[in-house]
């Protein structure tokens, strides 16, 4: 059963009938190896005879020569890894043979010094043999070979050696500890290397280790990662000291603005310093059983803090930070964390107020904002018997004690109120009569400058108050049965006079409101037309107001003309003969903001956009009357929203649309002059700089462009009036504004099919005037066209003005149109070299239009002509080229090309090979050929790999973007292609691929291996 011969599942013992075959030539070479190590080579064989199916026997025979003799089994271990006719397989299969040494004899020994010598496998052994073998790490310690690995000028192998004390640190804390402890301090990275090496969970840590470990982060070495919620049940007091060495690292900035300069340059002392809720809701349980701990080490780190700060107004801000929920930014989250922490420290000594007074009593007199609202939060946990203490702690800093709340979270009086309402039931009278007195007597702590500002806020209508603050939220928590009759009496007076007031309006917290804005009107069509028209016809000032309210989670609703017009267009939508109706019934000055809501609606309105309570009855409404209600509105101020509707729906006839729109085309003052009405951030406002792109997104954002868009869709409908009005087109190429000459680019398009003649040359008339159209939406029909034309010679001529063009996008659409030329027309045979050598818009101009034919199933008479720029391109300099060339490989259409093996050929050895692994390796799972046709390659592949793994730190942490199962799959299927094919050259390729793999120890290949441990390719 040890060797895998019987598996027992349950209480039943199997048969594996492979594992007897494998076991028998496992037992042949283990027999060999007990003879010399030299007949186990020769069982073994040669290069080709070494086969992914020896690892199996393989490791049959070196386990039981382990169980039988460690002379033996060391000979052949060393046999196996020193022997350069050996494949690096079965080599890796040896090192890791070498995990299962747990007693070092005299021959475990001899091999370890000799392969930790060894320049070719040291660092496979380290990294294979020797991780999480406590048995071996303990032995190259013992013996100073570690020690000399350790003080290597060799980073990596410096960082090989902490790497192998890190994976023995919960099993032999002792001994790493003794070996890194002579590290500390001698420089901050060793010190950060020393702290990699503990263990990776906290709670794993012993004593001593911990230590270490507090010691070092003291020092500002960095956390990767903390357990809260193992942590806090395991070792409450480790947490605890974690959370102290938190505040400590943030002392210098706390009390400064969570937005200041020194807060966001302030090193983080882990990954994220802040805590989740979840967290927080862990950590939590370090107060349920240390309290005393909590309470006492806490709040005095944090006096310490507050006091040594030269000014209170700064301990403010460390208080405000505070917020409750917010726990996005680590200053506020670690404040937030700790305040709750020792309010619940707090809480479960509710039962003990003697301990809990010993704890709080040195803090009594302590002044600073932060340590008064903690204490005032620890005294509600006292019982009533200390209600004249916590009467006199209030009364005797009365100003600062009975608002001592963070006014973040709520009115700073409601905290004092608490202790008010809890402890004046059971003081002394005298107390009572003291604390009574003093409320009433509270004066505002605002300023002159502030009062004055109130009282001219409330001559002017607004609802301010400067004094009763503090009145309103304490004098109703005395005890009723001892209030006095004129406290009562002030209590309904002020309780009146807040009544409006919402808890916000008495503090700085600051409530979001969100969601979609919408009229507060019902939904649906539920107003009448008088409504409407009441509505409608009632002034903004004496009708609405401007207030947001939050009326659902993601609903806000505002009273303004801007929201009411916005339900009215939905309304027009869902019954538009109704509203078309109403809206003729209404005066002809109405505001424009429901004159656009009509049009707007009627523009958009249709069945399928109804509300299903209006589909079955909805009819839309005739061209008569849209006539009717266009002329009765004037069109200042909606001129957009009834060209929008003009486009949309028809009239009477085409004439009468073409007239309204050619109106606007013409006289419309939108746009204005070089200016674009959408933008980039960055780039301004002037038409100057724009791109195509930017024109064309102005083009559908302009009231010009969209006149001229709107007759370009009447002229695809109505040849005829397209025909009779071609000066049209000069008019729009003739307008001064670049966006709206990108309009006659759409009213040049219906011409290609009544007059390609004029449409070409019309282009070219207009791309003279403005360069920026050739890169225009849509130009790529003239030029398919223009190059098969009379016009080629006038296309060529532009393509070459193109490339000289100041703008970068326009440059790179040459370089387009020079590749596409030279591929299909034989043209550009001069510039497409330079283009291929330009700069980057050049080349991925060039790039794109690769990228398209590699993708697309198409052009296989002339697609051997792209093979040297597919070349070129694939060992680009710039990463986006890259990528794009690079991911063709996952089109079907790529390998459907007759050259695709040699593109692929290429492929595998170029620069654009890194960025594209994870997509080949999932379409090579896929290919629907032989892969053992391309066996070659794919070893040039593995090679590249492995070069590129080597050299860019980056590519290793990214695991090379290669999912283990599409590695396993494609390497499966290429081993079983050739064993059936009996071809022992791409066996013997298939063999090299595991090698090259294995010996470059890409994270990949070594997770794979594990499969191929366990028989998967046997």
């Amino acid at each position: 059963m040890s060797v895998g011969v019987l598996t027992k599942q349950e209480q039943r013992i199997s048969f594996r009938h492979q594992a007897l075959y494998d076991y028998q030539v496992g037992s042949k070479l283990y027999r060999a190896g007990s003879e010399s190590s030299e007949k186990l080579l020769s069982e073994l064989g040669g290069f080709d005879n070494q086969t992914l199916d020896k690892r199996e026997h393989l490791r049959y025979a070196l386990n039981m020569l382990l169980d039988a003799s460690q002379k033996n089994y060391c000979s052949s271990i060393e046999a196996v890894l020193l022997n350069e006719k050996v494949r690096f397989h079965l080599k890796f299969l040896a090192l890791n043979s070498l995990k299962d040494l747990k007693v070092i004899k005299a021959p475990a020994r001899k091999l370890i010094y000799k392969l930790a010598k060894d320049p070719e496998l040291n660092r496979k052994f380290i990294s294979t043999s020797c991780y999480k073998n406590p048995e071996i790490i303990e032995f190259l310690i013992e013996n100073g070979i570690l020690e000399g690995w350790l003080s290597s000028s060799d980073e990596k192998l410096v960082d090989a050696s902490v790497g192998l004390l890190s994976s023995i640190s919960a099993l032999k804390p002792d001994l790493v500890l003794a070996t890194l402890r002579p590290y500390v301090d001698v420089s901050d990275n060793w010190n950060q290397k020393v702290y990699s090496s503990l263990c990776w969970s906290i709670e794993d840590d012993s004593d001593d280790m911990f230590e270490l470990r507090i010691e070092l982060l003291q020092k500002n070495c960095l956390i990767n990662y903390i357990d809260w919620r193992n942590l806090s049940k395991k070792h409450p007091k480790r947490a605890l000291s974690l959370i102290e060495v938190l505040l400590s690292h943030y002392r210098e900035v706390i009390c400064k603005s969570s937005y200041s300069e020194e807060i966001e340059e302030h090193q983080k002392l882990t990954q994220r310093d802040n805590w989740s809720p979840t967290d927080l809701e862990d950590i939590l349980a370090v107060a349920e059983h240390t309290q005393e701990e909590v309470i006492g080490l806490l709040l005095q780190s944090i006096t310490d803090i507050a006091e040594s700060q030269d000014d209170y107004d700064k301990v403010l801000i460390w208080l405000h930070k505070d917020r409750g929920n917010d726990c996005y930014l680590p200053d506020r989250s670690l404040t937030s964390g700790m305040f709750k922490l020792i309010e619940k420290a707090g809480e479960n000594l509710q039962a003990d107020s003697e301990i809990l007074y010993e704890l709080v009593k040195p803090y009594l007199a302590i002044k600073n904002p932060v340590t008064v609202h903690l204490v005032a939060r620890l005294l509600l946990n006292l019982s009533t018997a200390y209600s004249d203490i916590v009467i006199d702690w209030m009364l005797s800093s009365p100003n600062s004690h009975l608002s001592c709340g963070n006014t973040y979270l709520e009115p700073v009086w409601i905290l004092p109120g608490k202790l008010v309402s809890k402890f004046s039931k059971n003081c002394s009278n005298e107390h009572f009569s003291r604390l009574e007195e003093y409320i009433v007597r509270m004066k505002s702590e605002m300023d002159i400058e502030q009062i004055k500002w109130i009282l001219e806020a409330r001559r002017r209508g607004g609802r301010l108050s400067y004094w009763g603050h503090a009145q309103y939220f304490l004098l109703p928590k005395l005890d009723k049965s001892r209030i006095s009759i004129a406290s009562g009496q002030l209590c309904k007076v002020l309780e009146r006079k807040f009544e409006d007031f919402s808890t916000s309006g008495f503090c700085s917290k600051f409530e979001t409101i969100g969601g979609i804005v919408t009229s507060p009107l019902p939904i649906g069509n539920k107003l009448s037309n008088m409504s409407w028209t009441k509505l409608i016809l009632t002034p903004e000032k004496q009708c609405f107001g401007r207030d947001l309210k939050q009326v659902a989670a993601d609903v806000i609703s505002e009273s303004t003309i801007e929201q009411f017009s916005q339900t009215l267009e939905r309304a027009v939508c869902n019954e538009p003969v109704r509203f078309v109706n109403l809206a003729l019934s209404l005066p002809k000055d109405i505001p424009y903001q429901y004159i656009s809501a009509f049009f707007y609606g009627l523009a958009d309105c249709s069945k399928e956009k109804a509300h299903e309570d209006y589909k079955d009855d909805w009819t839309p409404c005739s061209d008569i009357l849209l006539e009717e209600v266009i002329a009765h509105f004037p069109h200042s101020e909606a001129e957009r929203a009834l060209v929008r509707l003009i486009d949309r729906q028809s009239l009477t006839s085409d004439v009468i649309s073409f007239k309204l729109l050619l109106n606007f085309a013409h006289h419309a003052k939108d746009p204005e002059v070089n200016k674009l009405n959408v933008w980039t951030n960055g780039m301004g406002c002037s038409a100057d700089v724009a791109s195509a792109k930017s024109l064309r997104d102005n083009s559908i954002n302009c009231l010009r462009g969209q006149a001229y868009i709107a007759i370009a869709s009447i002229f695809f409908k109505n040849e005829l009036l397209a025909n009779q009005h071609r000066y049209v087109v000069d008019q729009a190429i003739e307008d001064g504004h670049p966006a709206v000459k990108m309009s006659a680019l759409e009213l040049l398009k219906p011409y290609l099919n009544y007059d390609s003649s004029f449409a070409h040359s019309k282009f070219i008339e207009l791309c003279k005037e403005e360069i920026r159209v050739s890169g225009g939406y849509g130009a790529h029909y003239f030029f398919n066209q223009g190059f098969e034309s009379e016009y080629a010679n006038d296309y060529i001529e532009l393509v070459l003005r193109m490339l000289g063009s100041p703008y970068v996008d326009i440059r790179k659409e040459a370089a387009r149109q020079i590749y596409a030329r030279w591929f299909f027309n034989d043209l550009f045979e001069h510039e497409i070299t330079l283009v291929l050598k330009g700069d980057k818009e050049l080349r991925s101009g060039c790039a794109s239009v690769l990228s398209q034919f590699l993708r697309e199933d198409k052009y296989h008479d002339r697609i051997g002509k792209i093979e040297s720029s597919y070349i070129m391109l694939l060992n680009d300099e710039d990463k986006e080229i890259l990528q794009q060339v690079g991911n063709c490989v996952q089109y079907d259409g790529y390998w459907a090309k007759h050259n695709s093996t040699v593109l692929f050929s290429e492929l595998v050895k170029s620069k654009a090979l890194k960025y594209c692994i994870y997509n080949l390796f999932r379409k090579l799972e896929s290919y629907p050929g032989m892969l053992i046709d391309m066996s070659d390659s794919l070893l040039k592949l593995v090679e590249n790999i492995v070069e590129v793994y080597e050299k860019d730190e980056s590519f290793q942490h990214r695991h090379m973007h290669i999912r283990e199962s599409s590695l396993l799959s494609v390497l499966q299927r290429l081993y079983d292609e050739a064993t059936e094919d009996e071809d022992d050259e791409a066996i013997s390729t298939c063999l090299d691929i595991w090698d090259e793999l294995l010996n470059s120890e890409v994270y990949t290949a070594m997770s794979a291996v594990k499969e191929l441990d366990n028989g998967l390719l046997s």
